[in-house]
C-alpha cells in the first residue's frame, strides 16, 4: 500500500493519505485539497508500477536533471543584478546580452520541469520571483541608461509598477501570498519588452516602451481579476476564464 501526505494549498497543514483533514483546514479549499491528494496518490501508483516492473527505484528516475529547472529560476535572482551592474558600469551593448540570456532562461525552465515531470509550488514561486527580479532589472538598466526617455515616459512606467503592486496586495489579502500565474499574457510580453529595450536603448522610438507597459498592466489586471475569483489559492493559472471555470466548478 502507497502512503504519503502533501500539504494545503491554503495552510502548512498535511492532509493524511486516506483524505481526512486536520480541523484546522477551512472547509473553502478542503474540498480541492482532498481531490489534489487523491491524483498524486494515483500518480505515485501508477509510477510504482511502471518502476518496478523494471527494477527501478522511482526516486532515481530524473536525478540531478530534475534540478535543473529550479536552477535556471534562481540562476536569474542574482543575475539581474549582474545585468543592472553591467548597465551602469559597462554599457548597453554588455546590458542587452545579459538580459536576453536570462530572458531565455525564463523560456526553458517552465517546458523544461513540465518535461522532466518536476514542477513544484516552490519552482514556480521562484520563477515568479526571477521574472519580476528581471523586469525590475530592464526598467532600471534603462532609466539609467535612458534616463531623459523614461523620466518622459513615467506614466506608463507608475502604470505598471501600480498594477503590479495592487495584484500582489490583492493576492495577499486574499490567500497570504504573492500570485503567481504564469499567464499566457506574461508569458507573451516578453517578446515586446525585448523590443521596447532596444528600441529605448538605441532611440529608435518609445512606442515599443508604451505597448509592452500597457500589455504588462492589463496582465497585471488580469492577475487582479483571477485572484478575485478563485475560490482558493493555486499556481500556473493561464486566463481569467480559467480562473471563472474553477469557480463555477
Amino acid at each position: 500500500m502507497i502512503e504519503g501526505r502533501i500539504k494545503c494549498m491554503n495552510c502548512s497543514w498535511l492532509l493524511r493519505a486516506n483524505g481526512t483533514t486536520p480541523i484546522h483546514c477551512t472547509n473553502s479549499h478542503v474540498s480541492f485539497a482532498k481531490h489534489t491528494l487523491t491524483r498524486v496518490m494515483n500518480s505515485l501508483g501508477k509510477t510504482t508500477e511502471e518502476t518496478s516492473s523494471r527494477g527501478e527505484r522511482p526516486e532515481s528516475r530524473q536525478g540531478v536533471a530534475s534540478w535543473i529547472p529550479t536552477l535556471l529560476s534562481i540562476a536569474r535572482i542574482p543575475g539581474s543584478v549582474i545585468v543592472l551592474c553591467l548597465a551602469i558600469f559597462v554599457g548597453r551593448g554588455w546590458f542587452v546580452a545579459a538580459y536576453l540570456v536570462l530572458v531565455v532562461t525564463d523560456w526553458i525552465d517552465g517546458p523544461l520541469a513540465r518535461w522532466l515531470k518536476s514542477t513544484t509550488p516552490t519552482g514556480a514561486k521562484l520563477d515568479t520571483s526571477g521574472d519580476v527580479m528581471l523586469s525590475v532589472a530592464a526598467m532600471l538598466g534603462c532609466g539609467w541608461l535612458k534616463r531623459e526617455v523614461m523620466i518622459q515616459e513615467w506614466p506608463w512606467l507608475v502604470a505598471v509598477a501600480g498594477s503590479y503592486t495592487a495584484s500582489g496586495l490583492v493576492s495577499l489579502g486574499k490567500f497570504g501570498r504573492w500570485p503567481s500565474y504564469h499567464t499566457w499574457i506574461a508569458k507573451l510580453v516578453w517578446p515586446v519588452v525585448i523590443v521596447a529595450v532596444i528600441a529605448t536603448l538605441w532611440d529608435w522610438s518609445v512606442w515599443p516602451l508604451r505597448v509592452a507597459a500597457g500589455i504588462v498592466t492589463l496582465g497585471n489586471l488580469e492577475a487582479i481579476a483571477i485572484t478575485l475569483l478563485l475560490p482558493f489559492a493555486d499556481q500556473n493559472v493561464p486566463t481569467v476564464f480559467a480562473a471563472w471555470r474553477q469557480r463555477v466548478a
